[in-house]
């Protein structure tokens, strides 16, 4: 018998069920290493493809710069969800804070475009003022997203902070 502890090791369900269990989480952990492989892949071709169209494109720098950011803030999006994935792996949970960072990003990622939009020509005023309300409620999403993230990670510290001094008395 090993000497492992009885909180480490999955209780069975029932004949066979520990190995059942094992393997499933095995199959669960190379699943990740496979959504992990390609979404680096797929970030990977992202940029290249971003870099390509921005080199090749026609028009004003300021679109193609604009352009290049929208790419770029893709790759990064996919980037957090490929960092979120080997997070699972390595601690074995899914942690938050790359999902609130992908939504931030994903919000200025949307804020970007429809500045694109807006500067290569006036619309009609019913456009116009869509894309307002667009803006405005992504600016509500990011400042929603930014105070939970906020208080995510204001938390963390404070369990940290509890699990190192519990009882301590506060002066």
């Amino acid at each position: 018998m090993g000497t492992s502890t009885p909180e480490s090791v999955p209780r069975p369900v029932g004949r066979g069920g520990g190995r059942a269990l094992r393997v499933l989480a095995g199959l669960e952990r190379l699943a990740l290493y496979l959504v992990a492989v390609l979404f680096l892949v797929a970030a990977l071709g992202v940029l290249a493809t971003t870099l390509v169209d921005v080199v090749r494109a026609q028009g004003p720098w300021w679109v193609r710069l604009a352009d290049l950011f929208e790419g770029l803030l893709l790759g990064v999006i996919i980037l957090e969800i490929y960092s979120s994935v080997l997070i699972a792996i390595t601690r074995g949970r899914f942690s938050v804070e790359p999902f609130l960072i992908i939504g931030i990003v994903a919000a200025l990622r949307h804020i970007l475009s429809i500045g694109v939009q807006v500067a290569l020509g006036p619309g009609s005023e019913v456009e116009s003022q869509h894309q307002l309300l667009d803006v405005g409620t992504n600016v509500a999403i990011i400042f929603v997203l930014v105070a939970a993230l906020a208080l995510v990670r204001w938390s963390s510290r404070w369990s940290e902070d509890e699990a190192v001094t519990p009882g301590a008395a506060t002066e």
